[in-house]
């Protein structure tokens, strides 16, 4: 039996039926089904490795490790249900990841230099385009992805093209304005079908094995967190104008993104001192 049927028919089995519990355990088995084509596979068919590339997905787009790991409880569910009632005879393992403390994680300007040319060398060159293109703008994993698809718009004729975003992780519109090095990372990406699931987590694997060996905080969402870091200690811009331009609804939000570094620290303690 694929898993969606499985679903559909031990749902109420599964979950307390009429809870909110329910609901949101629904909509998060119903999004690992329609990831990579889940859906239309065979229970026993599924191995570890699938739901790691899963979460993995979840986390490269913004999504928190917290949150990650309640998708991660609701498959499980499908899976010990599925043994419990003798569809399969075992479940694979879900692994649960360790909740990181204090803020996000940002990329050092090394690091940055190092990815982008690693993804250069690699058998997904377009991989380097969505990373400067996200340093740039700040846009998440999901939102270049709609680059080429009736859910995205380059609206030229003004003072810098602007990517129009019809709808957003927060259900919003968002224009993105693209700088010289966004609009060539743009182009690159509008042409053909680029993207696969599987080469991307492949490849910012091994990526990360290379640049940041053991760190799993090492997530193509870090991109939009060095982008919100540039904008608060390069370029000094305030918080309320940072989170417009990543397309936040709430300032607490854009302060979690925001590291301090060390240097910025030393220039508001010497800031501090003049009269």
């Amino acid at each position: 039996m694929d898993i969606t049927t499985f679903i559909k028919t031990e749902a109420d089995n599964i979950w307390t039926p009429g809870t909110k519990h329910y609901a949101e355990s629904l909509q998060r088995v119903a999004k690992f089904c329609n990831f990579s084509g889940y859906g239309d596979r065979q229970l026993d068919n599924f191995k570890a490795r699938d739901i790691r590339a899963f979460l993995q997905h979840l986390v490269s787009d913004g999504l928190s490790t917290s949150s990650a790991n309640r998708y991660a409880a609701a498959v499980s569910s499908v899976f010990k249900h599925a043994v419990h009632e003798e569809f399969i005879t075992r479940a694979p393992q879900v692994r649960y990841e360790k909740e990181p403390e204090g803020r996000p994680r940002f990329f050092t300007e090394q690091e940055q230099q190092r990815l982008v040319a690693f993804l250069r060398r690699s058998r997904a060159p377009w991989m380097a385009d969505m990373v400067e293109l996200s340093l740039q703008t700040g846009m998440r994993h999901g939102e270049i992805l709609k680059i080429g698809t009736e859910h995205s718009e380059l609206i030229r004729g003004g003072p810098m093209p602007i990517l129009r975003l019809h709808k957003t992780k927060n259900g919003d519109a968002r224009d993105i304005p693209l700088n010289d090095v966004a609009l060539r990372c743009f182009d690159a990406l509008s042409i053909g079908e680029w993207y696969s699931h599987r080469v991307f987590y492949n490849v910012w694997n091994d990526a990360r094995y290379v640049i940041a060996r053991g760190d799993k905080d090492f997530v193509f969402h870090v991109c939009r967190h060095t982008a919100a870091t540039k904008m608060a200690n390069d370029l000094n811009i305030n918080t309320t104008l940072i989170g417009k331009f990543l397309g936040h609804r709430s300032s607490e939000t854009t302060k979690k993104y925001i590291k301090l570094t060390d240097d910025s620290s030393i220039d508001i303690a010497k800031a501090m001192m003049v009269k």
